[in-house]
């Protein structure tokens, strides 16, 4: 006997084929996942200090209640204008930010820094990693080591 509850909402799913007459002359498309995303809770650096997504969308000039009741998981993630852009550090500088993504809620991992920082985000979030031979490269979440060395942009992540 299958005893795990359904993770999707197959029933609306159901209903909206039946409003639009049936599958036979749809398209079925995929799309690839976000690129990155970070857990909607964790801080990101900015030039107003640490904060996490809702934050951002609040003072980028939205309602983060508004974009989490907009979402629609058949249709996926969605990009969100901000009236107001905000500046995130990068590893050249702050650099400003006027649209967010939000990717709805997807699975995510975590790894716990040696500071005992923890970061959630998606298996493709991309990590500045530090070589042996002191140069730098890209790795996904998913590619962590535990002997890698995550580069800080600053002194105090």
């Amino acid at each position: 006997l299958v005893t795990i509850e359904n993770q999707r909402d197959w029933e609306t799913l159901r209903k909206r084929i039946i409003q639009n007459k049936g599958i036979r002359n749809s398209v079925v498309s995929a799309m690839m996942p976000g690129e990155s995303c970070l857990k909607y809770n964790t801080k990101i650096k900015t030039e107003q200090g640490d904060i996490d997504f809702r934050e951002i969308v609040r003072l980028g000039g939205l309602d983060p209640d508004a974009i989490e009741f907009d979402y629609d998981p058949f249709i996926g993630g969605k990009w969100y204008n901000l009236d107001n852009p905000i500046n995130v550090l990068s590893s050249e500088g702050f650099k400003p930010v006027n649209k967010i993504w939000f990717n709805g809620y997807v699975n995510t991992m975590t790894i716990e820094l040696e500071n005992g920082k923890k970061i959630t985000a998606t298996h493709n979030h991309k990590f500045m990693v530090r070589n042996i031979d002191g140069t730098t490269t890209w790795k996904r979440m998913k590619e962590l080591d535990i002997n890698d060395n995550l580069v800080n942009i600053e002194d105090s992540i």
